[in-house]
């Protein structure tokens, strides 16, 4: 199963990070559902050219946070998202962080901060 997933190298996140926070935003946005499988460590370290402990680590952070189970021999699969239970400030700065990430690539695609605003709103109201 091929995931929606881009890592950059030069973002100064860590990249597990980067991967936690998308396959996060997957789940919450319905993309993910409960009982779908994730990539084998092995398939998503060759698709994103990473070093497979970075996946193992990544997926081992999902599974604690209860949004993965890990099946031996079989395995990692979606689980419910969990309710996020964030204080206002770290939900701002989690918005934030995924701002700062986006935005320099959305203008480097040539688009005006009107045109970002306009499409924001608009998948925003896609979702209530």
């Amino acid at each position: 199963m091929a995931l929606p997933l881009h890592i950059n190298i030069q973002s100064g996140i860590p990249v597990y990070r980067q991967l936690l926070d998308q396959i996060r935003h997957l789940a919450i946005c319905g993309s993910l559902r409960p009982g779908d499988p994730l990539p084998s460590i092995r398939e998503l370290a060759a698709e994103l050219a990473l070093n497979p402990s970075t996946i193992v680590k990544t997926y081992d952070m999902l599974a604690q946070e209860g949004l993965v189970e890990k099946r031996p021999g079989a395995g990692v699969f979606m689980l419910s998202p969990p309710t996020p239970r964030l204080d206002p400030g770290e939900r701002e700065s989690r918005i934030r962080a995924e701002l700062q990430r986006l935005l320099p690539e959305w203008r480097s695609l040539g688009s005006s901060p009107s045109q970002i605003m306009r499409l924001l709103g608009e998948e925003l109201e896609k979702l209530e």
